[in-house]
């Protein structure tokens, strides 16, 4: 197949399968990649505490909350405290949608 049919056929997938779904995937793709860059590594020592401050806080997730336990402190404000010895991914929410993960590593 040549170049020319090969666009022939990109043509008529995307008007087949439409058009708005085939320019959206790498839009996703980018917000990955944009989230993944946006990851921090916070190192802490067991027992050792560190505030992090999030705008527009609404949801928090924790991997393990054996190596990182998470309190909220009041508005916009979380509490790391280091745990036994390990690595968990932290991941925050905030109000306009944004989402930033990081990564905990308590030392042993």
């Amino acid at each position: 197949m040549n170049v020319k049919n090969s666009l022939g056929v990109l043509a008529v997938l995307a008007v087949v399968g439409g058009s708005e779904v085939s320019a959206r995937a790498p839009a996703k793709a980018d917000k990955k990649t944009a989230a993944e860059a946006r990851e921090e590594t916070i190192t802490l020592k067991p027992k050792e505490e560190r505030d992090l401050r999030v705008v527009g806080l609404t949801r928090v997730a924790v991997g393990d909350p054996d190596i990182a336990d998470i309190q909220a402190m009041g508005d916009d404000v979380l509490r790391v405290t280091a745990g036994k010895p390990g690595q968990t991914k932290l991941t925050v929410w905030t109000s306009d949608g944004a989402r930033r993960s990081y990564l905990i590593v308590t030392e042993k």
